[in-house]
């Protein structure tokens, strides 16, 4: 029989439980990062240009593989691992905008919302509540589709889906941080209103907004991955994890590591990422046990 805990030992238990960090999220993470960065300098061939020679070679542990393509080439000659190592740039390249953006635009909005009431309250909030009415991956599509699909307009059509999210939970935390003591005694000392949003409101909202940049964080590389799949994402030959498993879908009977390896790095990307937001959620919110 399981004895229930003192609530000074849950709170230890919870203290333990939210200082682990998960070291196999955040190492596959930073090795993610490094090689997208460094991937120019890694990657052994060229991610556009393949050779018809090494069309559909098999990865290097399967009968015909090669050591020049370790984990095989696709449908044009082109090599997986240079492939992916690219296309880990785009994704990774894409969420950051993305997210640092919207982050942004939400985060100020939420705080103008949640800080003045009022009108300005209501209008911004009506405005936020449309925007998160509309189904995400269909007005994205419909989005791109009208703009062209280009890296550019990916990240502005995802930019302008994801402020909303920002701004509701934002307007909630102002919403209580606006009845504290310091903020009426920075009213009552005459200081403006931007330097109390800047000064006391923001510090106290970045917990909050960081914890939503990870989650959706990887909700953008899980949206422009769908984008590419469904084919109004980055335009080929440009290498996007997305377009790559859209490509090699036809070949599963034939070439599966087509699209089962960016089918596979989307995943350990958005569950690591996932892992890591949950972490710091628990870590940053000393309520959560």
């Amino acid at each position: 029989m399981r004895l229930p805990l003192s609530m000074p030992m849950r709170e230890a238990v919870g203290a333990i439980r939210r200082a682990r960090p998960p070291m196999l999220s955040l190492g596959f993470m930073t090795l993610l990062v490094v090689a997208a960065v460094f991937a120019p300098l890694i990657a052994p061939d060229s991610p556009r240009v393949g050779q018809l020679s090494s069309r559909m070679a098999p990865p290097v542990w399967l009968d015909g593989g090669s050591v020049d393509h370790l984990l095989g080439a696709d449908q044009l000659g082109r090599d997986m691992v240079s492939r992916l190592l690219f296309g880990s740039r785009t994704s990774l390249g894409v969420a950051f905008l993305a997210v640092v953006f919207s982050g942004v635009i939400g985060t100020l909005i939420g705080m103008v919302a949640g800080y003045f009431g009022g009108r300005t309250d209501a209008i911004l909030m009506r405005i936020t509540d449309v925007a998160l009415s509309i189904p995400l991956i269909l007005l994205a599509i419909v989005l791109v589709a009208a703009l062209g699909p280009s890296l550019q307009n990916v990240v502005i059509v995802i930019i302008l889906l994801l402020w909303p999210y920002y701004a509701r939970q934002v307007r909630g935390e102002t919403l209580t941080l606006r009845t504290f003591d310091y903020v009426a005694l920075a009213r009552v000392a005459g200081c403006p209103d931007r330097v109390i949003i800047w000064r006391h409101i923001l510090p106290n909202v970045m917990p909050t907004v960081l914890v939503i940049a990870t989650l959706q964080a990887a909700n953008v590389i899980l949206l422009e991955a769908a984008l590419g799949f469904l084919g109004v994402g980055i335009p080929p030959p440009s290498p996007a994890w997305g377009l790559m498993v859209g490509e090699g879908r036809i070949h599963l009977a034939t070439a599966w590591w087509i699209a089962i390896w960016p089918g596979l790095a989307i995943f350990l990307t958005v569950m690591c990422m996932n892992i890591i937001g949950d972490w710091l959620r628990d870590w940053l919110d000393p309520k959560v046990q």
